[in-house]
């Protein structure tokens, strides 16, 4: 597979060894770890496995079978899970993406690779890229079983800004897809939103012209949030105030500040300007961004009132109700649980 890695921060050509990748201007080896390029120095141990199963998981993966491993310790997941990382579905919103056998894509925070293993039919090659070794591994020993050959694997540093190890104007598509939110959480002297920042243009420098970027995440001021559903650990309720004061809270109770933002629609639209992206379409991926069976695309209001009252055709009593108050025609997509983004650079 011919992959075009650069240094991730100098960004000069590297040279490729057999266990490693050189660069010459900053002196720095990059090794490659089971075979994967591993461009950090720090990582995120997390699995959805527990810490003293996720080493046998992946070791049996890489022995046997991918399939085999998930199966021998499918009782130490809970069923939700277990559905959530086999489900290849994922990426069903590929629709609105500008993909075609010669893209490149690039996969930020790629788990188990179910999206990158559905795009690698529509496109020329897939990046994944990961704050875990493990899931790579995992990853990879998947793709070994699928045989699938254009699907390749990286590492990158959790605790710094985003760097990513290609050159300007070089990827076709990018993808978020739950992992913004996750971006701000670095464990670095900024704040979130400054991270968050700081990601956006590094993707958009790697984009090439008219290249896009896709975001799936939850929305700040949902129903699901106005009602106390708890974000990501974070305690209920407390991602609805003023970041200042959900910092102090969070802090007081928990002892760790609170550095996952979601944003609103106008919060997204005003970050994503801000990191140099002009061209901006939200959809409401339903029932969520995890499972998307239907895209809802707000830019045209006739479209969104069409598909929800589709939507609201049930026929119990709340949908009746629902229908009677032409709920359709108000504008509660503001408080959609989530929203796919496409950003056009």
């Amino acid at each position: 597979m011919d992959t075009n890695y650069v240094c991730p921060y100098c960004r000069h050509e590297l040279t490729d060894f057999s266990f490693c990748y050189f660069c010459s201007y900053c002196k720095i080896n990059w090794p490659l770890v089971s075979g994967i390029p591993r461009f950090a120095k720090n990582e995120l141990s997390y699995s959805v496995f527990r810490s003293d199963v996720a080493g046998k998981v992946t070791e049996l993966a890489e022995q046997k079978s991918w399939q085999e491993a998930i199966d021998t310790y499918s009782n130490t997941v809970g069923t939700y899970t277990l559905g959530y990382i086999k489900n290849e579905s994922r990426a069903d919103w590929h629709i609105i993406l500008p993909l075609d056998q010669n893209a490149t894509v690039l996969d930020i925070g790629s788990g188990w690779g179910n999206i990158a293993i559905s795009l690698s039919r529509w496109c020329k090659l897939v990046y994944c890229c990961d704050v875990n070794m493990i899931n790579l591994r995992l990853l990879r020993a998947r793709l070994r079983d699928r045989n699938i050959s254009n699907v390749a694997a990286f590492q990158y540093e959790p605790n710094a800004f985003l760097h990513l190890p290609f050159r300007d104007s070089s990827i076709d598509v990018a993808l978020l897809n739950g992992v913004l939110e996750w971006i701000g959480a670095a464990d670095i002297e900024a704040s979130p939103g400054r991270i968050q920042l700081e990601a956006l243009k590094e993707i958009r420098r790697i984009l090439k012209p008219g290249g896009a970027l896709y975001i799936g995440i939850e929305n700040r001021y949902s129903l699901s949030t106005l009602c106390g559903q708890r974000m990501h650990g974070e305690l209920p309720f407390v991602g609805l105030l003023p970041r200042m004061i959900s910092n102090l809270i969070t802090k007081m109770i928990t002892g760790k500040p609170h550095r996952t933002y979601i944003y609103t629609l106008f919060g997204y639209r005003r970050l994503l300007s801000r990191a140099g992206f002009v061209n901006t379409d939200f959809y409401i991926p339903y029932p969520s961004y995890h499972d998307p069976n239907y895209l809802i695309p707000l830019k045209e209001c006739w479209i969104k009132r069409y598909w929800l009252e589709k939507l609201l055709g049930g026929r119990t009593m709340k949908y009746r109700l629902a229908q009677y108050l032409r709920m359709s025609w108000l504008p509660f997509h503001w408080l959609a649980y989530s929203y796919g983004i496409k950003c056009t650079k």
